[in-house]
């Protein structure tokens, strides 16, 4: 799917949910595989994901397919850009209008990568 022709969407709500279930350090350190927080410093990130991701992927919930059709992109940041080395991933909700198509952020989350002693 590309991206680039839609609107990115970006809402206080998604915000409250990114920062809610994935910003405490440590609760991210201890999922499995380990993750690092969201800072407020990596949601001018989700432009740039959008822009230069790796991977695009079906997005499903809970083994289900989502509610509306939502799409998922992950890029390895480089690493002038994060430390330790992660993956961010990004959620997006597929929002089709013929006038505006939207692609709308539902969450961000950063995976820490194998080689990073904390991600293995």
């Amino acid at each position: 799917m590309d991206v680039s022709a839609y609107q990115l969407v970006f809402t206080g709500e998604a915000v409250k949910h990114v920062l809610k279930n994935h910003g405490d350090p440590l609760v991210e350190a201890a999922r499995k595989p380990a993750q690092a927080a969201v800072t407020a410093e990596d949601f001018a990130l989700i432009s740039e994901i959008a822009k230069q991701f790796d991977d695009v992927l079906p997005n499903n919930v809970q083994g289900k397919a989502a509610p509306l059709p939502s799409v998922m992109l992950r890029w390895a940041l480089p690493i002038h850009l994060h430390q330790p080395a992660v993956q961010a991933s990004v959620v997006l909700e597929v929002r089709t209008n013929k006038k505006r198509p939207r692609v709308a952020v539902k969450t961000l989350y950063k995976r820490l990568l194998k080689g990073d002693p904390r991600g293995e």
